[in-house]
């Protein structure tokens, strides 16, 4: 069970980091502009939710900070991991490409690191009054085979994914504490 704890963390903060650097790059090209994680969202942790699941401490000195998630937990007895990462900009010329790409631009970023992705579905919601898009699918990620959801979130200034990394096995036991996690956050 330590080997798959972490193996889940590793392919978790993996997904996270690519996900950061891939809205960075999104965002102005390939120059590495100064993101900053977000101040005007309220998250519910998700041990209050379901108290099966503790929340990941990341070294901060292994990992540039504004590449680290904002929050993310593991479920302590499937080993599911939840995330969430933001990148946000200030209103300015830089960020005309960021306001031109949707919330389903910037998941087909995200999941390009995945292979041999099947099952997919796509929906698009609003959370917190902002246009939102779901993905759910089974892929390959670092030769093991995983179920994910991903919810990309874009505010005028921010993008938020949220990312629910789960086995096959577990996936539908634990999508249910992603679910309301999801439905608990507040972005302003």
């Amino acid at each position: 069970m330590k080997s798959f704890y972490y193996t889940i963390t590793v392919v978790f903060l993996s997904l996270t980091l690519n996900t950061a650097c891939s809205v960075s790059k999104l965002l102005v090209g390939q120059v590495d502009p100064v993101d900053q994680k977000s101040s005007s969202i309220k998250v519910i942790p998700v041990e209050s939710i379901s108290p099966s699941w503790s929340r990941i401490d990341i070294s901060e000195n292994s990992i540039v900070a504004n590449e680290m998630p904002d929050r993310a937990w593991q479920s302590t007895k499937t080993a599911s991991v939840i995330s969430l990462n933001s990148a946000c900009r200030q209103i300015n010329d830089e960020a005309q490409n960021f306001s031109e790409m949707g919330p389903k631009q910037i998941t087909a970023d995200l999941l390009s690191q995945w292979s041999e992705v099947e099952n997919k579905s796509e929906r698009d919601l609003t959370i917190s009054g902002f246009p939102a898009f779901e993905t759910t699918a089974e892929g390959i990620y670092f030769n093991r085979k995983r179920k994910f959801q991903t919810v990309v979130v874009k505010t005028p200034t921010c993008v938020y994914d949220l990312i629910f990394l789960s086995t096959t096995k577990s996936f539908n036991q634990d999508l249910v504490t992603f679910h309301q996690f999801r439905d608990k956050l507040i972005i302003k």
